[in-house]
């Protein structure tokens, strides 16, 4: 009995996205009785519920440690002999060996550098000012310059002046 109810956890919700659409769970038989802010889910075909305006799709969207309740504590009975980590992993050199050579490969290219730098600006500009010192930041374990660079393409592109 309990392989039955299994298999129809995974078939029902996966037959309603093919004959619905991704936007299945907004039909007033399928919604969730509590309340549910999920602007991550959104757009595409059959969007009935006012597609969250015009909230950006990373509200609350930061690069931050995550934080455990103090009280969410875990009873012994439960206790596992593997513990789980509130990072999956941390940055470290060996981790921009590979994008500080992509970087190296596209400065090579013609207008490679500027055009990298439209895009990466051109999306930061939308962001928070935390959240962009943060990726910026990122950008700089690629290269320094590269912090500079993307740092001051933001300030420009504030300003109305275009990147060089």
């Amino acid at each position: 009995m309990p392989i039955v109810l299994q298999a129809r956890m995974f078939s029902y919700p996966d037959a309603a996205r093919y004959r619905v659409g991704p936007n299945y769970q907004q039909l007033k038989s399928n919604r969730p009785i509590s309340r549910v802010y999920n602007p991550y889910v959104r757009d595409g075909p059959s969007s009935i519920n006012g597609n969250y305006g015009g909230d950006p799709d990373y509200v609350r969207s930061e690069l931050r440690p995550i934080s455990i309740s103090r009280r969410h504590q875990m009873p012994t009975h439960e206790k596992w002999s593997g513990e789980v980590a509130a990072f999956a992993t941390e940055l470290t050199e060996r981790d921009f060996v590979q994008p500080r050579e992509l970087w190296h490969i596209i400065c090579k290219e013609r207008n490679g550098r500027r055009q990298f730098l439209e895009n990466i600006v051109s999306t930061m500009i939308k962001i928070t000012p935390v959240l962009r010192m943060k990726v910026s930041a990122l950008f700089g374990g690629v290269e320094k310059e590269l912090e500079a660079a993307i740092m001051q393409g933001v300030k420009n592109m504030e300003a109305g002046v275009p990147l060089t």
